[in-house]
């Protein structure tokens, strides 16, 4: 080969080499980027040499609310119903029949039986008229166990009733004879409205509805 053309071959391998030596040289790598991101600060250089504070950013957490799963509910048991029988009261029978709560007081009934005194004969009902103590009558019939007997009087009517319509209205019925003679009508005075109220009337026959000794025979 001529030395001309070996001379010439040289020199184009050697400026090929140069050239790729200059491109190689000239490619700047590109900085790595870490996979993962920081936590904290950090300083890193940019290209231009100087220090860049790069502050990460806190990541954001959006927090998943629990679903809530219905709970199905729990089945009552049916309770059959069942009647309860409910027991009537039934009232306390005595020898004075059936008793019954009085609209008056007793205690002050028999102030008013022993003091009180009638308008047309000056005399209250237990000085000469009606004997509680035995079975002896007086001007009028004893009243010595009365509450035993006064519910019987008139049907339908009771011992307590019957006792205030004997004060209130005498003359609606006689009581029975004690003697041998019926008692006469008119005997009892008629003006007791005169000087007792209907509750002093009531008071009276709580009274009376205390005498439950035993009748005589």
């Amino acid at each position: 080969m001529p030395a001309l053309l070996r001379i010439r071959t040289l020199t184009a391998a050697a400026f090929i080499m140069i050239g790729l030596f200059l491109v190689a040289c000239g490619t700047v790598a590109e900085e790595p980027r870490p996979t993962f991101e920081p936590t904290h600060p950090f300083v890193r250089a940019d290209l231009t040499g100087e220090d860049v504070q790069v502050v990460a950013v806190e990541p954001t957490h959006t927090p998943i609310l629990p679903t809530a799963t219905p709970i199905p509910p729990t089945p009552t048991p049916e309770v059959e119903e069942t009647e309860v029988a409910t027991e009537e009261p039934t009232a306390e029978v005595t020898e004075a029949g059936v008793t019954e709560e009085l609209p008056g007081d007793p205690e002050i009934g028999k102030l008013l039986f022993e003091n009180v005194t009638s308008p047309s004969t000056s005399q209250n009902c237990a000085t000469a008229c009606h004997n509680v103590n035995e079975p002896i009558p007086g001007t009028g019939p004893y009243l010595y166990g009365i509450a035993t007997v006064a519910g019987s009087r008139i049907p339908g009517m009771s011992a307590q009733d019957y006792l205030f319509q004997s004060i209130m209205q005498p003359s609606a019925f006689l009581a029975p004879p004690q003697t041998e003679q019926p008692w006469p009508d008119n005997l009892m005075p008629h003006d007791w409205g005169q000087v007792l109220t209907e509750q002093d009337v009531w008071h009276i026959v709580a009274y009376l509805m205390t005498l439950t000794q035993e009748q005589p025979e």
